[in-house]
């Protein structure tokens, strides 16, 4: 049944994402082009930010949609996840999400390499890193850490923890966290931990979530160390 369920969600995403994306392109290029001959007052510098503030929107909201409908299966390569997360925590720390007060725990093993698609992997760390920012008020701790471990198929993998001492879950949202368009933000599409599911089981990996509720909450990841363990998975479903 849930593979009836995100075969269903694929055709639906995919064909939403196509009908949306060629008008979007067309928008764009105008919007851009105006923009360059534009001497605008306030108020309508106001209505251009809002204009292309919801430009970006529609963007990532089609991205998301390809990203659940299709993982890429092609561009797998060696990644270092200490060099991503880096890069992740650079580009959060310019967004209005981040909190000055928060600390940044890093105990990252020596060994850090994962096998899989540069750019998903980053999607779904960037969505776990931000969903933690999220859950902490003005102040808090994330913890990322990473250690190499070996799984009943004997294969190497990378397990990733990242973790915060925020809100926390509810225990009745806990089984549904992973459902598509399932969310407890105000402007929350649901479509962030489906995502990052799709694209840890299109990797062969595996991902839990350990939360209390006004404690805090623990994101597990386990992804293939190498091409074999990535294999194996892939073959074993």
């Amino acid at each position: 049944e849930r593979s009836k369920s995100l075969a269903l969600i694929g055709e639906m995403a995919a064909g939403l994402a196509h009908e949306i994306r060629n008008p979007l392109a067309s928008l764009c290029g105008s919007i851009q082009m105006l923009q360059k001959n534009l001497e605008l007052d306030k108020t309508d510098e106001r209505l251009m930010r809002i204009i292309l503030r919801g430009r970006d929107q529609l963007e990532n909201l089609v991205r998301n949609f390809l990203l659940l409908a299709r993982p890429n299966l092609d561009g797998r390569q060696e990644i270092n996840i200490k060099y991503l997360m880096d890069d992740i925590l650079e580009s959060l720390r310019h967004s209005p999400d981040w909190h000055e007060n928060i600390k940044v725990v890093m105990a990252l093993s020596d060994q850090t390499g994962i096998y899989g698609n540069m750019t998903e992997i980053k999607q779904a760390l960037w969505n776990l890193v931000l969903n933690a920012v999220q859950s902490m008020s003005n102040s808090g701790r994330l913890k990322i850490e990473t250690r190499p471990v070996i799984l009943d198929n004997l294969k190497e993998y990378l397990e990733i923890r990242i973790s915060d001492n925020g809100c926390g879950i509810e225990k009745d949202d806990s089984s549904k966290i992973f459902e598509p368009f399932y969310t407890t933000k105000e402007r929350g599409t649901g479509l962030g931990l489906a995502i990052v599911n799709r694209i840890v089981e299109s990797h062969g990996g595996k991902i839990r979530i350990e939360s209390e509720l006004e404690k805090g909450t623990g994101c597990i990841l386990l992804l293939p160390r190498n091409k074999g363990a990535w294999e194996s998975r892939i073959a074993n479903g």
